[in-house]
């Protein structure tokens, strides 16, 4: 999980996060490698095919990170005992030969992914005033159920009816 605060600003886009774990800007305690892992794997394998291709000896690059971080586990000797993959050695792998440069000249962010994630993240915070408005809403009105409102009017008529006669009755008395 990459922390939604990094030095005291609020990272709106878990992308970003993600891409600043990825380079080492985010300390190594603070991340966990296989969420960083899969993020990197994933964008890797649709940014820079050919360049895990050659980095990690692979024929064909598979369409799913989990695929990927398989095989390169099985060329890197990332396994345990039973065969199976040791999914965070892997990740652990990637993100390292990423950041040191061996997978080759990388990218992480281009002018029109972040164009993309400002148009995601102002639809996200609109969704979320919308929400909050609606809470305040429901707040303002409560949860009535039909029975419920049957018993709040007329508690609310009792209340107009009895307010009324103690003014009538206030009104005699001068």
């Amino acid at each position: 999980m990459i922390p939604q605060a990094y030095y005291g600003q609020k990272l709106e886009n878990p992308n970003s996060g993600y891409r600043l774990a990825s380079t080492g800007a985010i300390k190594d305690t603070a991340m966990e490698y296989d969420d960083v892992g899969f993020f990197a794997a994933d964008y890797l394998i649709k940014a820079y095919p050919e360049l895990l291709k050659s980095r990690f000896e692979l024929a064909t690059i598979p369409d799913t990170e989990i695929e990927f971080l398989e095989l390169a586990a099985a060329r890197r000797g990332a396994l345990m005992s039973g065969g199976r993959v040791n999914l965070h050695k892997i990740c652990e792998v990637l993100i390292n030969e990423l950041r040191s440069g061996k997978l080759g000249r990388i990218s992480l962010e281009t002018p029109l992914m972040i164009e993309q994630e400002v148009i995601e993240m102002a639809a996200v915070a609109a969704k979320k005033i919308a929400d909050k408005v609606d809470r305040k809403e429901r707040f303002k009105t409560g949860s009535l159920t039909p029975d419920k409102k049957d018993r709040k009017e007329k508690r609310e008529n009792d209340r107009a009816e009895q307010s009324a006669r103690m003014k009538k009755q206030s009104s005699r008395r001068k």
